[in-house]
């Protein structure tokens, strides 16, 4: 593997300090947010399906097929999965009385 372009580097801590900042806001903790950024995610992968399926093909050589089973298909379904089941998982939990 390659090692990173300087210039791109140098971006990631500009990056991980919005990131960071945003989660310390609490804003993460609001489940709808969360459910927004979730459908951002597949809204994202169904828009940009072939500009991906195009860089899999040219950086591993990967079939639009086995991008989409390997890659792509498996993101999108975990993805889908968490908005499913993100308000389940964040209700809150009876204490067991034992």
């Amino acid at each position: 593997m390659g090692s990173v372009p300087e210039e791109i580097a140098l971006g990631f801590g500009g990056l991980v300090g919005d990131l960071r900042e945003v989660y310390e806001s609490g804003r993460t903790w609001d489940l709808e947010w969360r459910h927004s950024q979730l459908r951002g995610l597949v809204r994202l992968l169904e828009e940009k399906e072939e500009d991906i399926f195009d860089v899999l093909r040219e950086d591993l050589g990967k079939h639009r097929a086995e991008s989409f089973r390997d890659e792509v298909g498996v993101l999108k379904k975990s993805v889908v999965d968490k908005l499913q089941n993100l308000r389940n998982w964040a209700a809150p939990e009876k204490a067991s009385s034992a």
